[in-house]
């Protein structure tokens, strides 16, 4: 198996706006939070899209679809701490929607991925 270009993965350039979006979001949210909550968003977001990187480039699908699952993991960590920000009322439901949703279609993408290195 040769090493997966991971630049033009849509998953990848997905992620990459993911971050984005994460950092701006977490902006908004109380300087109190700077080393709590925030920081910990934004590092999980870098790493969804950091594991399909460094997956790719693996020796191995096998190896590459471990770090999908971690890149999955971090999206879950992210659902949960977007779902925390709103119950403390740092931030509305509405206001994080799109980013909610931009979570789900990653985390799909990246399932959708998986599935096919695993039948190849």
């Amino acid at each position: 198996m040769m090493s997966h270009n991971f630049r033009k993965l849509h998953i990848w350039n997905d992620s990459l706006e993911l971050v984005t979006d994460c950092y701006r979001m977490t902006e908004s949210l109380p300087s109190d939070e700077k080393f709590g909550l925030v920081s910990q968003i934004r590092r999980a977001a870098v790493s969804v899209s950091s594991n399909i990187a460094e997956g790719a480039n693996r020796s191995s699908d096998k190896d590459f679809v471990r770090f999908l699952y971690m890149s999955k993991g971090s999206i879950s960590e992210l659902i949960t701490q977007m779902e925390i920000t709103v119950r403390l009322g740092m931030i509305k439901a509405n206001e994080i929607e799109p980013l909610n949703d931009m979570l789900d279609k990653l985390d799909k993408s990246i399932y959708k991925l998986i599935q096919k290195l695993k039948n190849d």
